[in-house]
């Protein structure tokens, strides 16, 4: 029979073994195109690594260098009719206190906006020859060490000149509403289908 201080050390070992089991099951993550994110809020999110449909949110698992970081995003994605989806950077791993641009489709029609500090700027105009049934493809700058952040965003298929942007945000009426206050990045989406979410250095630099 094993005496009582061998049980106590065998029911010690067990108790660590559960709580590592349930520490590594809260961390689980999931992938798109091999990249690693955690979901935020589960909505109705249906997850494979080729795609991510539906209502929800999502944090991947590449920070930021730091909160005063630039970088670039290139994302594919459709919207279904009154959906929309946001790039959120330089936020908070639960996404908050982050700088956002945001794509919304009614119809036919690509709102899109820029968000930060509980502010938001409409810069819809400079997308109006974009089909929002479409797929959607862009390349996002976000400098965050700019006050406010500068926000560069431009089709996929061009060179990366503040001249070919589609949004420069330091353009007369555009300005960016503020900056990011985290060094994390991810994505929201509702009614939305995300294929690629890819982050890379700065496209653009002003030097």
């Amino acid at each position: 029979m094993m005496n009582i201080g061998t049980r106590l050390t065998l029911l010690f070992i067990v108790s660590l073994l559960f709580g590592c089991s349930g520490r590594t099951g809260n961390t689980a993550t999931e992938t798109l195109g091999g990249q690693k994110y955690i979901v935020v809020t589960p909505g109705d999110l249906a997850k494979s690594d080729a795609n991510l449909t539906g209502t929800g949110s999502i944090v991947f698992n590449t920070p930021l260098s730091e909160t005063a970081s630039k970088n670039s995003y290139r994302l594919f994605f459709t919207l279904q009719d009154g959906g929309d989806l946001s790039l959120i950077a330089n936020s908070t791993n639960k996404l908050q206190s982050g700088v956002s641009v945001k794509f919304s489709r009614n119809g036919a029609v690509l709102k899109v906006e820029l968000l930060a500090v509980d502010k938001t700027t409409d810069v819809s105009a400079q997308f109006a020859t974009l089909n929002a049934a479409d797929k959607l493809g862009f390349q996002i700058d976000v400098h965050n060490d700019e006050s406010p952040a500068h926000i560069l965003v431009w089709s996929t298929n061009t060179t990366f000149e503040d001249s070919t942007a589609l949004l420069n945000s330091e353009g007369a009426g555009l300005e960016a509403p503020g900056q990011g206050a985290g060094a994390f990045w991810g994505v929201s989406l509702t009614k939305a289908s995300l294929t690629e979410a890819v982050p890379s250095a700065a496209k653009f630099s002003e030097n």
